[in-house]
């Protein structure tokens, strides 16, 4: 079932099923409804599989693959941040599950990123995967630290 709620000058529509939620924000409520509508029939239809997700078994690059169908598209600089996402996945950093991820990986992948490119566009780099976590946790319920 889906809840719809008003926050500021928003609206959030959120389907949740089998301890996984899936939301999105919207302009005005009739779109949040719609949304929401399309989403539970695509469930019904097993369009979309609802699975809680497995931090031992889902990689940063997997985050990063759902980010970049779920939140990234609703963005106004959407083919940076798709360009930006991408080039993270082509790093070993990608392929670490996010239960073993420690901020010494981080830093890691900043130190040898700051070797080619500039500290703005690392900065970048971290600001978007620290808006991918912060959604994994709060929409996605993944259980992180």
């Amino acid at each position: 079932m889906a809840s719809i709620r008003k926050r500021g000058s928003i609206w959030q529509s959120q389907v949740r099923r089998n301890g996984r939620r899936l939301s999105k924000s919207f302009q005005n409520r009739k779109d949040a409804q719609a949304w929401a509508r399309g989403i539970e029939v695509d469930i019904e239809r097993g369009l979309i599989a609802i699975e809680p997700c497995q931090p031992e078994t889902t990689t940063l690059s997997d985050l990063i693959d759902r980010y970049l169908l779920e939140v990234t598209p609703s963005k106004r600089s959407a083919d940076k941040e798709s360009y930006r996402l991408r080039r993270i996945q082509k790093y070993p950093l990608a392929e670490i599950p996010v239960a073993t991820l420690t901020p010494s990986d981080i830093a890691r992948y900043r130190d040898k990123r700051l070797t080619t490119v500039g500290n703005q566009v690392v900065r970048h780099d971290l600001n978007v995967l620290g808006h991918m976590f912060g959604v994994a946790i709060r929409e996605w319920n993944l259980p992180l630290t």
